[in-house]
């Protein structure tokens, strides 16, 4: 892949490259994979779907609905450091 990449980018980045492979098989396969690659990719145009949208769920605003050691945990921990004492407390008290 790094040959069709340095090919598709030759003209926008300046580049010139060399690809070198000591086995003739896995050379032949290379230039091979690297032409069809480089054709797949400059010349067909592909669909792709869109990328959804990561929704972060909201932090619950008791620390007591939240399982101590996630990340939501260490979220709740973080932005609000004047219930730290009362997590520690609770945190021993439901350690499993």
């Amino acid at each position: 892949m790094t040959g069709v990449a340095a090919e598709v980018l030759r003209n926008t980045h300046k580049l010139d490259w060399w690809m070198i492979e000591m086995e003739p098989t896995f050379r032949d396969l290379s230039v091979i994979n690297t032409t069809r690659g480089y054709s797949e990719i400059v010349h067909r145009a592909v669909e792709r779907p869109p990328i959804p949208e990561y929704i972060v769920p909201p932090i619950p605003d008791d620390f007591r609905k939240i399982e101590p050691g996630t990340a939501a945990w260490s979220q709740f921990w973080d932005e609000n450091p004047g219930q730290q004492e009362e997590m520690l407390v609770y945190k021993r008290e439901h350690q499993k």
